[in-house]
């Protein structure tokens, strides 16, 4: 199962809940929870929960406010506050589902799996319907899966798919262009606009081996192969190995990384990338989380040599909370530098920003899209035209998600590439969609 469901189903519960209380036992006291649910209805969360608290000395006991006491205090985050509301409720209604899921999940927030796990044990043995039931039983195997990762432990997968590409070399659409001293020539086939349907395969592993509960050590390396039909368009393989360490020191969460990100065309090496990441961030309200993330990283070229260089890249993000789900805004600001002064040609200064979108449709379905604009003026006259590159990039993607069951996922993925600039040679268009499945073991 997605973790991004586990980790954002808190309005998403809210949500169930109050869609599914029953109208005779939300109106039994339409002083305060009615209220308090009106306001969760309309996304007013802290304003419900300090409605909540206001009202609790003089309603709490009344398992209706209480229920809805529980509900407003998990949409804030209160994750404690809303056990004891959920258990008070239960203590009256032992039979409530709406209460035992709501304990349930909460046990889960908490990661007190054990006290999770009873709780959706007994809701699974009760009648519920299709959809809550497979809910149940989805949190019960992550459940299952969490707890047996008291010590190190993989994670494995395996991706495979097709589609088409419009622009497979990221070529130019015009077939001639013109140097300043050799006036207009002819590109080569693979250096122009070349559509194309391709497949690709994918694999990664991972080790994670926790130290305590607030630090853990881990390791992946992944591979993914792309191929096309038409002959001119160039094979694609990446390969992906990184190793990281990620610790809490007081209310910081703190990443470092380091990795090594090589590629090759056509069964050839191409480039070699590969450096360092450190990431620093926090909770500043709610579930609202400010991070910056620095890297140092180095683009060494096989062939292309004067390409070489160093990039500095750091970024600021915020990431929130969205109905079911999260948002993110990023900025970004990096230097690439040649690693000789001659080559200042290939070096430029950089800035851009960037807008993701996660979120659960349903306990199956879920998408995520995202935008990210870069622009830059390189450093030095372009050795060709002459003339000082400045470049503009956009990308925009849309990825929807089926979970079929807790190894198989399917997905379809939708693309757009653009890099506009001033040297025609340099310009582009690209759309690509694929649709492919993964399986986790």
């Amino acid at each position: 199962m997605n973790k991004l469901y586990y980790k954002n189903n808190r309005s998403w519960l809210v949500l169930f809940l109050l869609l599914s209380l029953d109208s005779n036992f939300v109106m039994a006291n339409a002083t305060s929870p009615e209220k308090i649910l009106s306001l969760l209805k309309s996304q007013q969360s802290a304003q419900a929960f300090q409605l909540a608290t206001e009202a609790a000395s003089e309603h709490e006991g009344d398992p209706q406010f209480d229920l809805a006491f529980a509900l407003a205090a998990r949409a804030v985050g209160e994750f404690n506050q809303a056990v004891y509301a959920f258990e008070r409720v239960l203590f009256v209604k032992p039979n409530s589902i709406d209460a035992r899921l709501g304990l349930a999940i909460s046990y889960y927030d908490l990661k007190n799996f054990q006290g999770a796990k009873t709780e959706f044990s007994l809701l699974s043995k009760q009648q519920l319907s299709t959809k809550l039931l497979t809910i149940v039983n989805q949190y019960l195997a992550a459940i299952e899966k969490r707890t047996g990762e008291t010590n190190g432990h993989w994670r494995h997968w395996l991706r495979a798919g097709f589609g088409t590409d419009s622009n497979a070399n990221n070529g130019s659409s015009d077939e001639f262009i013109t140097l300043p001293l050799l006036g207009q020539i002819r590109l080569f086939e693979n250096s122009r606009e070349i559509s194309s349907s391709f497949y690709n395969i994918q694999g990664q592993t991972l080790y994670v081996k926790p130290i305590d509960q607030l630090a853990k050590w881990y390791a992946s390396a992944s591979i993914l192969h792309v191929d096309f039909t038409e002959q001119s368009a160039l094979s694609k393989s990446f390969a992906s190995l990184f190793a990281g360490y990620q610790t809490r020191i007081k209310n910081y969460e703190i990443n470092a990384s380091l990795f090594y990100r090589p590629l090759w065309l056509d069964s050839e090496d191409f480039l070699n990338y590969y450096g360092g990441k450190i990431g620093v961030n926090q909770i500043i309200w709610q579930d609202s989380r400010l991070g910056v993330d620095y890297s140092h990283a180095f683009e060494d070229y096989n062939q292309e040599t004067l390409l070489n260089k160093q990039q500095s890249l750091i970024e600021a993000w915020l990431e929130q909370p969205f109905y079911n789900g999260t948002h993110r805004f990023t900025a970004r600001f990096a230097k690439e530098n040649a690693k000789q002064s001659v080559n200042d040609f290939s070096s430029r200064d950089f800035w851009g920003v960037g807008y993701s979108l996660k979120q659960t449709l349903t306990p199956l379905w879920h998408y995520k899209a995202s935008f990210d604009y870069l622009t830059g003026e390189y450093n030095a006259p372009d050795k060709v035209f002459n003339i000082v590159r400045d470049d503009s990039f956009i990308r925009a993607e849309l990825e929807l998600g089926y979970q079929y069951n807790t190894q198989w996922r399917l997905f379809s993925k939708l693309s757009y590439l653009n890099n506009n600039s001033n040297l025609s040679l340099y310009e582009f268009s690209r759309y690509k969609f694929w649709i492919g499945g993964q399986y986790d073991f």
